[in-house]
């Protein structure tokens, strides 16, 4: 037996809820019949004989409702109602700042989920003063999206899961070639697992293992510095007094489809004409 729209619930004093708790255990009287002529529900009388045969008399008091339950969607509220409904929502803006949310939720580099998991975080640490629900409703969060989250901490879920083992794998390739950075380690990864992913996720585990390639640099060294492999026999005097006596030679590297070419153009000082060119 249902109760019609708009029409508030009945509330039940402590004697009548015994009536009927009694009429069951005392006088063996079904659930189902005391529906049928005193139009009981029989979910209540199952509620209330379970309180009582569990915690006693004390079990059937009325409980007090929940005095949050209204504020946010109430239009006629109470002086008091009104400054507990801001004290809340400014308690909800102070959290959300603290952890960078400011105004809400937006998009950005994090994504939405870390917005999501923030807001969570912020109910979490409010609830001591407020109910979940009331919190949930004025900050515009999913109830059971944070029950589940809570339910989630301390676990790891799939993603955090590939990115150990990932980054495991990551650190055993880097140990075999330090020389390569996270693309050539990425693709070495693959062609040894099969395992397809993001070269970005590469760069992103091996940032937080701390795997930097050890290369090795080039070190500058500035202009006008004498070889030191081989002498300087020209020393600036770059006038000839006999043919092949200063010989210039100059080479150039190119590819033509798969094959690379080399060509050395020689030039003679003393009267500066191209010798025969070579070719590789």
């Amino acid at each position: 037996m249902g109760i019609k729209k708009g029409k508030p619930h009945r509330r039940w004093r402590k004697e009548e809820k015994l009536v009927y708790v009694k009429l069951h255990l005392e006088e063996h009287m079904s659930i189902r019949e005391i529906e049928r002529r005193y139009g009981v529900h029989n979910g209540l009388v199952s509620a209330w004989v379970k309180r009582y045969l569990e915690d006693g008399e004390e079990a059937l008091e009325p409980r007090k409702g929940n005095p949050y339950a209204a504020l946010h969607t109430s239009k006629s509220l109470s002086e008091v109602d009104r400054l507990w409904l801001i004290v809340a929502k400014q308690e909800v803006e102070i959290a959300r700042l603290k952890k960078r949310i400011l105004g809400g939720r937006s998009w950005c580099k994090q994504g939405v989920r870390y917005w999501q998991r923030k807001d969570y975080e912020v109910v979490e640490e409010l609830r001591v003063n407020y109910p979940v629900d009331f919190f949930c409703r004025i900050m515009d969060v999913n109830r059971s999206g944070y029950y589940k989250w809570k339910a989630r901490q301390g676990k790891l879920n799939r993603y955090e899961k590939d990115r150990i083992l990932l980054t495991e794998l990551l650190k055993k390739a880097h140990t075999e070639l330090p020389s390569h950075g996270y693309h050539r380690l990425a693709k070495d990864v693959f062609q040894e697992t099969g395992w397809a992913f993001s070269h970005h996720l590469a760069h992103q585990c091996c940032k937080v293992a701390g795997i930097r390639a050890k290369a090795r640099k080039y070190h500058y060294h500035p202009p006008g510095d004498e070889s030191i492999k081989f002498t300087n026999e020209v020393k600036g005097h770059w006038n000839a007094t006999e043919p092949l006596q200063i010989v210039v030679s100059d080479m150039t590297v190119f590819k033509v489809g798969a094959t690379f070419w080399e060509l050395t153009l020689l030039t003679d000082t003393f009267n500066t004409t191209a010798l025969k060119p070579s070719r590789a």
